[in-house]
């Protein structure tokens, strides 16, 4: 009779492995089915013990013919679940894809050495295309196993076609979540196996049973993608750095301008920097308000509409605007947060959610968008330049056959179309907005645009010419940027000298999930820096943000494990806070 520490594939456990009586001999990382309670469940093999007062219960049966999961997938496991609060169990299970039971049956590998790799890592800045060509030259280099990681699959499909073109006696397998079970089979078996491999893939990629992993790549790291929208709900950034260091691996981090994460590992020495500039012609104009009385811009949209190119005027992130009241003509600001944007379809708040009906001065509920929308870009075009209007294409739909796009930020930095100009109309007012890190947002996006090498890119709006991060934006000078944006976080705390908490409640109404936020903020000891609600009629989610030093993170995680519970969960340093 031989006794194994098993792994159970829980959502709450007290501990992490329990011993299990098995018949046959079992290897590390297997998956087998055990009765765990009144219930059965899987769990993986992680070892093996000679005897064992707690083993009572039996293996009810072997589910995988051999090793599933390796020792370097069980250490990042080990290090997710410490960093994100949940039960090792279910992080680790979190790694298998979804597959048919008779495809996990049939995943076996064997334990293989690697060779330690030069462990080197930098920071590669340039635009979309020059990053993705880097990646290629690097991966080609590599005899072993190569990790792209990449936020869109359309991106995927087109790297992998090119690199198989370019290199076909390579073996290139694409990792996505539209891939059939049967795929996902075959590279696992394939990876585990220990067999020279380039996998380009979504964040997923990063928890393959990799076993000879010489070089990760990741691209664009703060893309929204990147946040793992369910347990153990990582951020990809935050994984593709601890397998870097559980592989002792190369890292290059691609990016149109760093992220102050990376710029702070930059100035500490623990990353290089290579910088292949791009040439963009950054231009500034007066405020999109005079739009019609600048007779010298109006003539350039129209020689542009004229000659069939495309333009792309880029309006507000989520579609805000401001509120003025009809009735006595005051600016609406949120009078939770103080913020001056809203939803324009609906008046919530842009920044905290909360819902403003009435004009906090005379109370009327006659409130009106103004300014900062994507009705009042399409509206001062159509007045000042009637002839272009069936050039414009419909915000709510993309129509390609046209001339004039007005898209929000990521429409634009998504977008296949490669654009003659780019128009930031109230570049002014997105400066401004109040949120954390945005600025950076605008930055990377004006870098990270699809243009024609020879296109416009025009920042509009009021004082511009004498205003510090216009010029920096406008000459590319993204360190002086950063080095103001790390000295500001460091003296607030904030990441990546700080840990932004953003903890997600779910309760049947709003006030009794705000209030069990509330509660849970109270006995942390912590400053709720935003609170916001939403969800469906029968269920309210709240989610509360906080920062925590550093310096006190570990011994704060013990207070905050205790206070969580089925209905609670957290994500930690999130794309908007790096």
């Amino acid at each position: 009779m031989y006794v194994y520490k098993v792994i159970p594939k829980l959502r709450s456990s007290s501990q992490d492995s329990f011993d299990y009586l098995s018949d046959s001999p079992l290897e590390f990382g297997q998956i087998v089915e055990i009765s765990f309670g009144k219930s059965k469940t899987f769990g993986a093999i992680v070892g093996q013990t000679k005897k064992s007062k707690f083993a009572t219960k039996k293996v009810i049966r072997i589910v995988s013919s051999g090793r599933v999961f390796t020792q370097k997938q069980l250490l990042l496991a080990q290090q997710l679940s410490s960093q994100y609060l949940r039960p090792l169990g279910e992080t680790l299970f979190s790694f298998l894809p979804t597959m048919n039971i008779g495809d996990i049956k049939k995943l076996s590998g064997r334990d293989n050495s690697f060779s330690k790799f030069k462990n080197k890592a930098g920071i590669y800045v340039s635009s979309q295309e020059n990053r993705e060509s880097y990646y290629l030259q690097q991966s080609l280099l590599s005899n072993n196993q190569v990790l792209i990681v990449l936020p869109e699959i359309d991106r995927i499909k087109k790297l992998s076609f090119s690199l198989k073109k370019i290199a076909p006696q390579k073996k290139v397998f694409q990792y996505h979540s539209f891939l059939k079970s049967q795929q996902k089979a075959k590279i696992w078996n394939h990876l585990i196996s220990g067999k020279e491999a380039i996998i380009i893939g979504t964040r997923q990629s990063l928890l393959l049973p990799f076993s000879s992993l010489e070089l990760i790549c990741i691209d664009d790291p703060l893309d929204f993608a990147y946040d793992e929208d369910q347990s153990p709900y990582y951020q990809a950034f935050f994984v593709a750095r601890r397998l870097r260091e559980i592989f002792s691996t190369s890292l290059i981090i691609g990016e149109s301008i760093p992220s102050v994460t990376s710029f702070v590992g930059y100035l500490q020495k623990k990353l290089t920097l290579t910088i292949k500039k791009e040439k963009r012609k950054v231009s500034i104009l007066d405020s999109f308000n005079n739009f019609s009385k600048q007779l010298s811009f109006q003539k350039f949209i129209l020689q542009k509409v004229q000659s069939r190119s495309k333009i792309c005027f880029v309006g507000p992130w989520k579609n805000q605007t401001k509120l003025r009241c009809v009735d006595c003509n005051n600016e609406v600001i949120c009078k939770n947060c103080q913020n001056s944007y809203f939803n324009q379809s609906n008046g919530v708040c842009a920044k905290c959610t909360n819902q403003t009906d009435l004009c906090p001065n005379c109370q009327s509920p006659n409130l009106k968008n103004f300014g900062f929308s994507y009705k009042a870009i399409e509206q001062s075009l159509e007045r000042s330049l009637p002839q272009i209007k069936n050039s414009i294409s419909p915000s709510e739909k993309i129509d390609q056959s046209k001339n004039i796009f007005i898209l929000n930020p990521s429409e634009a930095a998504k977008s296949s179309i490669q654009f003659d100009a780019i128009i930031f109309p109230y570049f002014d007012l997105m400066k401004n907005f109040a949120s954390l890190g945005y600025r950076h947002k605008i930055f990377r996006l004006i870098y990270n645009l699809p243009i024609l090498s020879d296109a416009k890119i025009i920042l509009m709006g009021e004082n511009l010419n004498d205003d510090k991060f216009t010029s920096q934006v406008k000459n590319f000078d993204f360190e002086s940027f950063l080095r103001d944006e790390t000295l500001d976080r460091k003296k607030f705390q904030m990441p990546p000298f700080g840990k932004a908490i953003e903890i997600i409640s779910k309760a049947g109404s709003e006030d009794l999930v705000k209030d069990k936020l509330m509660k849970l903020s109270k006995n942390l000891n912590l400053d709720i820096m935003t609170l916001r609600s939403d969800g469906t009629k029968k269920t309210k989610t709240a989610k509360g943000l906080f920062f925590v030093a550093t310096n006190k993170w570990e011994s704060f995680k013990k207070d905050l494990k205790k206070a969580l519970d089925n209905k609670t969960h957290l994500r930690i340093d999130r794309s908007d806070y790096l």
